[in-house]
């Protein structure tokens, strides 16, 4: 009787009390749709308990990818809702935090990044330039929406007219704050698959900054690192910038790492720096030959082999630049070798392959 009493409103204090607790118990266990979020900011934009409370519901439900019912909607969903509560409440830290880890969620969806407007990237600029010096986590996940968003090519085009790259690069100094690091490097090495996010993290003096980062003991930092230098080095004045850092040994070391994704970004890396002359001569001088063999032969990395055959095209057949006779030889004598050693897997046209690589794109965050 008192549980129907208390539904009806007419019980005591104390029932009223238990059945809010159970309500509230249930909305913190029930899934929130992005549409029903939009609905609560609206209703309660200036309250902001209640807005947090509403967003804290929607990130507990969707931050993990593979539980996430927002991920696996087909809907396009609108962030100018969130636009207004950062304008809001922009001096409110949790509240800040939950509408970037929001609008990372959303930036997971094809659909939503392609339907990114210049105020939202604008926004985003706004609070990285703000908090690259005082709040780390707002830093990191102001970086994190930015990974998401530059999978589409138009809105690392976007950034040339903001501040977002050259706050990305100052966030690299942070070097005892690893989380702030990965996730400043994941949107760097993001950018940098687009010529124009290449152009802008050159102007920003990126290699000089990227390159003491293949030193860290943090697996994930090293990664990112080697990964946005092997896109970078695409570009022949970043080739002759890393051998003037003398960096080329810190590459080579690089190609014997556990970790299948550092050693394939450093053959690449090396397959791209040997098509200069100097830096040619400096992987000779380095053994950098015997240990690319020794990629080949020694994994099943894949992307490891395909990369250091590459490179070993360039170092072993400079001629060859001038006689495609020669060089079709040299990359089917290379191709006999996988053969004997009977690489499984490795399915690349030898004949045909290119004389630089960029690394291969991470998953959304």
């Amino acid at each position: 009787m008192i549980k129907n009493a208390s539904m009806d409103g007419a019980s005591s204090c104390t029932a009223n009390n238990r059945t809010d607790e159970t309500q509230k118990g249930s909305l913190l266990l029930s899934g929130l749709s992005f549409s029903e979020l939009e609905n609560q900011l609206v209703q309660y934009m200036h309250s902001s308990t209640k807005v947090l409370a509403s967003l804290q519901r929607f990130v507990r439900n969707n931050l993990e990818v593979k539980r996430s019912a927002n991920y696996k909607c087909k809907k396009t969903d609108n962030p100018n809702i969130l636009l207004d509560v950062l304008d809001l409440h922009r001096d409110h830290e949790e509240i800040v935090v939950h509408c970037l880890k929001t609008l990372r969620i959303l930036a997971r969806k094809q659909q939503n990044r392609e339907n990114i407007s210049t105020r939202l990237i604008q926004t985003l600029s706004r609070i990285l330039q703000e908090n690259k010096d005082q709040n780390m986590e707002l830093a990191s996940e102001g970086s994190n929406v930015l990974l998401n968003l530059c999978f589409e090519a138009r809105n690392v085009s976007s950034l040339t007219s903001t501040n977002c790259v050259p706050a990305l690069m100052d966030l690299l100094s942070q070097q005892e704050n690893k989380e702030v690091l990965v996730a400043a490097l994941g949107a760097l090495h993001s950018i940098s698959f687009q010529e124009v996010g290449k152009k802008m993290l050159i102007e920003c003096n990126a290699i000089e900054k990227l390159c003491p980062l293949l030193k860290e003991n943090n697996k994930k930092v090293k990664k990112k690192a080697i990964g946005t230098i092997h896109n970078l080095s695409s570009e022949l004045s970043v080739v002759h910038m890393i051998n003037n850092l003398q960096q080329i040994p810190s590459i080579i070391d690089l190609l014997e790492d556990t970790n299948p994704s550092i050693a394939s970004s450093a053959a690449g890396c090396l397959q791209n720096l040997s098509r200069d002359d100097r830096a040619r001569d400096v992987i000779q001088q380095l053994e950098g030959p015997a240990r690319l063999t020794n990629l080949i032969f020694s994994t099943d990395n894949t992307m490891g082999q395909v990369s250091s055959i590459g490179a070993l095209v360039n170092i072993l057949g400079p001629d060859a630049q001038h006689d495609e006779t020669k060089k079709k030889a040299l990359k089917k004598i290379l191709g006999m070798c996988l053969l004997v050693g009977q690489l499984k897997g490795l399915s690349v046209d030898l004949e045909n392959m290119a004389d630089f690589s960029i690394t291969s794109q991470d998953d959304i965050s």
